[in-house]
C-alpha cells in the first residue's frame, strides 16, 4: 500500500477553547486562572488563529470568562458546548482535527498545530493526533494520544 501525506494548510486554523479546567480552575467559589493557557490564547490570536471560546455554561459564561481574563478580544465568537452533533462523521473521524490538553500548550505555536493537522497519513483514516479539549476531553495521556 502506498502512503501519501498531505502537508498543506490553506484555510485558517479554527481553535475552540474551553473555559472550565482549561482557562480557569474553580475551588469552591474561587476562580483560579490558568496563566499558561491564557498566554497561549494570546499567542495563537497574534499568530492568526481563528479562536472561539466555548463552555458547557453557555455562550454568555464563555464571554464573561474571557472578559474576566482580558482575552475576549482574541475570540471571534462565544459558544455553548454542543449537546448533540448532527454530522455524517463522528468527531473521532473528523479529518485534520486535533485536541490539545491545557497542560501541553506551553511552547506550542500555531505552526505546530498547522503541521499536526495538515500532515495526515491518508493510508489510515484513523491516524491523527489529539490536541485541545476542542469538543471532547483529552484521553488518558494528557500530552499526546494517537486515536
Amino acid at each position: 500500500m502506498t502512503r501519501t501525506s498531505h502537508c498543506t494548510q490553506t484555510s485558517p486554523v479554527h481553535v475552540f477553547v474551553d473555559v472550565d479546567d482549561t482557562l480557569v480552575r474553580s475551588a469552591g467559589s474561587k476562580r483560579i486562572p490558568i496563566p499558561s493557557v491564557i498566554q497561549h490564547v494570546r499567542e495563537l490570536h497574534t499568530q492568526g488563529a481563528v479562536l472561539y471560546c466555548r463552555s458547557s455554561g453557555g455562550a454568555e459564561y464563555a464571554r464573561s470568562s474571557a472578559e474576566e481574563f482580558g482575552i475576549a478580544h482574541c475570540f471571534t465568537g462565544f459558544l455553548p458546548k454542543p449537546n448533540v452533533l448532527i454530522d455524517d462523521q463522528t468527531a473521532a473521524e473528523w479529518p485534520r482535527c486535533i485536541s490539545v490538553h491545557p497542560s501541553s500548550c506551553s511552547g506550542r505555536s500555531l505552526d505546530d498545530y498547522i503541521t499536526e493537522v495538515s500532515c495526515v497519513d491518508y493510508a489510515s483514516t484513523r491516524h491523527r493526533i489529539d490536541i485541545l479539549p476542542l469538543l471532547y476531553q483529552a484521553g488518558p495521556d494528557p500530552i499526546l494520544r494517537a486515536c
